[in-house]
């Protein structure tokens, strides 16, 4: 590599995607934000695309944040040993995002963990049911609205 490397936002930008560009986190992993509709193909194009070469997932998670649902993308360039993170936000009420397993298979596990715990419908996922938790259990734990009012949750009262 050459001098600076080129910001993923500038890089999507040739390529005609709009990406907005955040600051970058503590760690000097560079942030962007594309919307919902716009993570299939910006995700692979950062995994194509010979300039950014982020052939690596390391994670899809999600946080509430009461007015939204925000789902992060962590990709790795293993030959540029170069970060990003990737942020989409969506509406609470009914979040749901295109599933991303079709271009990297190791999102498959990521999403429906996310599924489960906060309620993201990722669509066109191959296997989208609950991963960690039973079948029939209600709600999603790390939804800040959730209720812990199922007796299975009690554990002292053995």
């Amino acid at each position: 590599m050459n001098g600076q490397l080129k910001k993923i936002s500038a890089i999507l930008a040739d390529r005609g995607l709009n990406a907005e560009a955040l600051p970058d986190g503590a760690d000097g992993i560079e942030v962007i934000r594309v919307p919902a509709s716009a993570i299939v193909q910006t995700i692979q194009l950062l995994a194509d695309d010979a300039e950014a070469g982020f052939d690596l997932l390391l994670a899809v998670t999600g946080t509430d944040y009461k007015d939204r649902i925000e789902v992060l993308y962590h990709l790795y360039a293993t030959r540029s040993n170069r970060s990003v993170m990737v942020k989409v936000d969506l509406d609470r009420a009914s979040p749901s995002v295109p599933s991303i397993s079709g271009i990297h298979p190791g999102a498959n596990y990521h999403e429906r963990e996310t599924y489960d715990l906060l309620g993201v419908v990722f669509v066109g996922h191959p296997d989208l049911r609950r991963l960690l938790l039973p079948y029939g259990w209600k709600g999603h734990p790390l939804r800040k609205d959730y209720i812990m009012d199922d007796e299975r949750l009690s554990w002292n009262s053995r």
